[in-house]
């Protein structure tokens, strides 16, 4: 068990306990015993080798069958209703296994010896079609058959998988893609692509060994890959982008219509902006059905939404940018606690996720998604429910982050009400730092840095340019320095507009006078504005030291984005760009480190910025521009932590993070000074399972402090 583990198991901890001997001879698995079950809820995992063989034999009785599993793959998660995980607490308990089914269930020779989804066509879920508002009859081959030419036509799908709908697409017809993207509002954000196997991937993408692995992996996520040039894709896939987010089929259903078509094929999350993904075909049809052509769903139900997870590989191990079907829950082992009560944390509004503490591990649950509309925050509170059933213990206290309005400050306040619990706000930073240095059982001293888009900050000003001291990972972190803030035009509207960004920074830079400079965020300023705008930009309000809007900023001053349809759009323009422009040895620009008036540690970024708007001027590749920011960005953090004399220990935490190139320079950089880096292992760095574990063990590190912690704020 500890050397060569079953597929799909994660072997966390081995006890031995001696046992009398009994005289008994054989080998029975019996039935679980009741009380609280802390052992981990098993994931959903993709179809297995042996199953993919067994769906494509002609000779076998589950030869196209699209719910075929066995104990070592197959739905697990989405379909538990209860622990321990037996099938009368899975949404297959209503399916009455044939006899053959119970036999192989019953033999300990046999690979579905004991799994809990076994089915087969004649005793398992069926699928159900609808198009033009009218049922489709036919059995499961007729109706994959009816789906794939409605596809080849350019038809838009919805097909319901392991946790949900996806929207498909086949992803060369440009006119298909198109379409989907204007439905679905979603203008340029890049689709995720499927493909039956590596040979497919191979026509558009270069994958490395390690992307590979990713792939073929129990979870089948998401793998952000390179792109191959002239591959025979739509350009409206991913728009602007070198990377592709590809997957192999999680299903068996999604083995079959991948096979058939044998094209890539675009799937999508089944939601309309801002919504849950669709888990049951009633609400496919409500939902989606100004979206999908056709709607093509089962009758094994699916309990909890789960998003397909994403995954790329970085600096030597992959990197979690969103934990859902087969990667969530995720279960990371701890320190025993001080109490054993268990503190539940809700997260913050972005990419929100949920996690409850118990004694000794930390539960994180899948991602839930922005919460912008009232679907998505009760999706928010139902999943915070569901860990709170799945693990029964005695929670006394919820975390949530510190910004009385976020969404997901509303769900805390609810359920605390509803519970009657103490609720505790968490300072956004704080979070990801401390989340950082749990996973990583950090347990000595160092620097941590949290970069990202925004966060409020404990003077009342939005943060995202810090720098923290820690002494362990049971102790908060102590907020040391920071970037220099500059004053936002319109405030959130720059997230959406990088041009207001890079008009802020200029000011900074230049004053009054850089409205009249000739770039191209200045060509944006629409006619008439630039009095109200200038009059915005010399306000001490709304403040940020965001790295985030640094990055936006110098997207527009490079002229690749000036508007933004989704999050990370412009970051990830530039990190593209500097990829193409880096160099073994890139110029780094200047930056100095001054005091702030209350004595902290400030690092002007001034000096960078008027150096980078000086290449612009002259002429210098945005290439080249984009590496040396990201150059300048790496070198700022070693040298912060240096001057800060810390600790040798580098948290590394934040959004901004996701950016393969910053993350991979950095850890080069601060090992060459004698640092040892850290950064999350299985939590996401851009999304919510960072920040709620590490609410998580801020709220109960202001437990134990006594009285005076803000326990009932």
């Amino acid at each position: 068990m500890r050397e060569s583990p079953p597929p799909g198991a994660d072997v966390q901890t081995v006890t031995s306990t001696p046992l009398a001997v009994t005289g008994r001879a054989g080998f029975r698995v019996r039935a679980s015993a009741a009380g609280i079950n802390r052992a981990p809820v098993p994931v959903d995992a993709a179809p297995c080798d042996a199953c993919v063989r067994e769906l494509f034999d002609a000779g076998s009785r589950r030869c196209g069958d699209p719910f075929i599993s066995c104990a070592r793959c197959g739905p697990r998660f989405s379909i538990i209703t209860q622990l321990p995980y037996d099938r009368a607490h899975t949404t297959m308990a209503r399916f009455e296994r044939c006899a053959a089914c119970r036999a192989e269930y019953e033999e300990p020779e046999d690979r579905r010896f004991h799994a809990q989804a076994i089915s087969c066509p004649r005793c398992g879920p069926q699928l159900s079609l609808w198009e033009g508002g009218a049922r489709v009859r036919g059995d499961a081959r007729a109706l994959i058959e009816r789906v794939a030419e409605a596809l080849s036509r350019g038809a838009i799908a919805a097909i319901q998988g392991v946790g949900g709908f996806h929207l498909v697409v086949d992803a060369t017809d440009h006119g298909a893609v198109t379409r989907l993207r204007a439905r679905k509002r979603r203008p340029e954000k890049p689709l995720a692509v499927l493909v039956s196997d590596l040979e497919m991937l191979a026509r558009v993408a270069s994958p490395t060994r390690e992307d590979e692995g990713l792939l073929r992996s129990p979870a089948a996520p998401i793998v952000l890959v390179t792109r191959r040039p002239g591959a025979t894709l739509s350009a409206a896939v991913a728009p602007d982008n070198q990377e592709l987010g590809v997957m192999l089929p999680s299903s068996g259903l999604h083995h079959l219509l991948a096979r058939r078509l044998a094209r890539p094929l675009v799937a999508t999350s089944g939601n309309r902006s801002g919504e849950p993904i669709c888990v049951d075909v009633e609400e496919a049809r409500a939902r989606l059905g100004s979206i999908a052509d056709v709607i093509l769903g089962h009758d094994r139900a699916i309990v909890r939404p789960l998003d397909d997870s994403v995954v790329r590989w970085a600096a030597g191990r992959p990197l979690a940018l969103r934990r859902g079907r087969g990667c969530a829950p995720l279960v990371l082992e701890v320190e025993e606690r001080e109490g054993g009560d268990a503190t539940l944390a809700v997260g913050a509004h972005l990419k929100n996720a949920v996690c409850l503490a118990l004694d000794r591990a930390i539960i994180v649950g899948p991602h839930v998604g922005t919460l912008d509309g009232p679907l998505a925050r009760r999706r928010c509170a139902d999943a915070a429910q569901e860990l709170l059933t799945l693990y029964p213990s005695r929670a006394t206290a919820i975390a949530c982050d510190a910004h009385p309005d976020y969404g997901s400050t509303a769900v805390a306040r609810q359920l605390a009400a509803r519970h009657e619990l103490g609720l505790t706000p968490v300072q956004h930073h704080v979070a990801h730092v401390l989340a950082c240095v749990v996973e990583n059982r950090v347990t000595e001293a160092g620097v941590g840095v949290a970069w990202d888009g925004a966060g409020l900050g404990d003077d009342g000003s939005s943060w995202g340019g810090e720098w923290f001291a820690f002494d362990d990972a049971r102790a908060l972190p102590r907020h040391v320095a920071r970037m220099r803030p500059f004053t936002l035009p319109g405030g959130d509207r720059a997230a959406r507009s990088p041009w207001r960004s890079a008009l802020a920074v200029l000011f900074v830079c230049f004053g009054p006078a850089a409205l009249a400079r000739r770039l191209p965020p200045v060509a944006r300023i629409p006619d008439g504005q630039r009095p109200l705008l200038l009059s915005l930009l010399a306000r001490a309000e709304p403040r940020t030291t965001s790295v985030g809007r640094l990055f936006d900023a110098l997207a527009s001053l490079l002229g690749l984005v000036h508007e933004a349809s989704f999050e990370a759009q412009a970051a990830t323009r530039v990190e593209h760009a500097a990829r193409a422009g880096w160099r073994h040895v890139v110029k780094s620009y200047p930056f100095v480190h001054v005091r702030d008036h209350g004595g902290a540690l400030e690092l002007d970024w001034r000096p960078a910025l008027r150096a980078a708007v000086g290449d612009i001027e002259a002429g210098v590749s945005a290439s080249t521009v984009a590496a040396r920011f990201h150059e300048t960005l790496a070198r700022m953090i070693v040298a912060t932590a240096r001057r800060l004399e810390g600790g040798d220990v580098l948290a590394l935490a934040g959004g901004c993070f996701a950016n393969k190139l910053l993350l991979e320079r950095v850890i080069e950089l601060a090992r060459a000074a004698g640092l040892r880096p850290v950064w999350p292992r299985a939590l996401p760095l851009a999304t919510a399972g960072s920040r709620r574990a590490g609410r998580v063990r801020a709220a109960t590190t202001n437990a134990a402090r006594g009285p005076g912690a803000p326990w009932h704020a």
